[in-house]
């Protein structure tokens, strides 16, 4: 039997296992609801001075619906700024609101009875403390907390704006490089920037992860020329250093994400 013969017998018989397992989950999925949502509970967290757009509580409404629930709650800074305004808003019929001051106590039982923790705003003093470990505060407790419960954290600010606005312009430059060392840091501790747009899809992800070879796909693997791939991580580091260019080779594949933050940043990706 010829080489190729054999790999085309083998890749069928993967995509028949495959094409068995997708169908099982695809069933049990329908059995158990589609929605990530359904019947989870969430914290919402907003720190800091400014105001979280409507698209968050668009999409916190539209996670209601799929039957989850919230507890919103403010930091102190927040609070003080913006209490009365939040509690304005056209937030979900399934949450409810809690006022700071919080104990210790209080915020660890908000992490063990709840799934995930959503972020409306977050100030660059509040991810700092996080990514150096300083829990003096409600949102850096609640940010540690549910890391190390291994939960899904979710901010829902696009992570390159968050950088660029979240310290104003008139800023020494020093501290426009912390904030965006502190947002950075909590990208490297698995924190999950989006949109608030997408913040929907963005739960959903969290609680099921899709799987990236599909049997159609698989079919058709053939061996390829070797890729190399630059990815926001690259962009970011190559701005931190104060770089505007960023050489890569012809068969390098840019993502869409590091294209993104290359026009934010101001760095111009070139073909060598």
């Amino acid at each position: 039997m010829a080489a190729e013969e054999l790999r085309d017998i083998i890749r069928q018989q993967v995509v028949d296992v495959l094409t068995e397992y997708l169908e099982r989950r695809s069933r049990a999925h329908g059995e158990n609801n589609t929605s990530s949502a359904h019947k989870k509970v969430f914290v919402v967290l907003f720190s800091g001075r400014r105001y979280p757009s409507d698209a968050f509580f668009e999409q916190l409404n539209a996670l209601a619906a799929d039957g989850a629930e919230f507890k919103i709650v403010p930091s102190l800074s927040f609070h003080a700024l913006r209490g009365e305004w939040l509690a304005a808003q056209n937030l979900p019929s399934s949450g409810y609101l809690l006022a700071p001051p919080l104990s210790e106590n209080d915020l660890t039982a908000l992490g063990k009875t709840a799934d995930a923790l959503l972020i409306g705003t977050l100030s660059p003093q509040s991810a700092a403390k996080a990514t150096a470990g300083i829990e003096d505060s409600i949102p850096s407790f609640l940010i540690r907390f549910f890391l190390e419960q291994g939960k899904p954290v979710i901010v829902a600010e696009d992570s390159a704006e968050l950088r660029q606005t979240a310290v104003p312009p008139a800023a020494p430059p020093r501290l426009r490089r912390l904030a965006e060392d502190a947002y950075h840091g909590l990208s490297e501790m698995g924190i999950r920037f989006c949109e608030p747009r997408h913040l929907q899809k963005a739960v959903h992800e969290a609680f099921y992860t899709p799987i990236n070879e599909t049997p159609e796909r698989l079919a058709k693997v053939k061996p390829s020329v070797s890729r190399e791939f630059i990815t926001s991580e690259d962009v970011w580091k190559a701005a931190s250093q104060g770089k505007r260019e960023l050489l890569v080779s012809p068969n390098t594949v840019i993502t869409d994400e590091a294209r993104d933050h290359a026009r934010r940043l101001g760095v111009e990706i070139l073909f060598a």
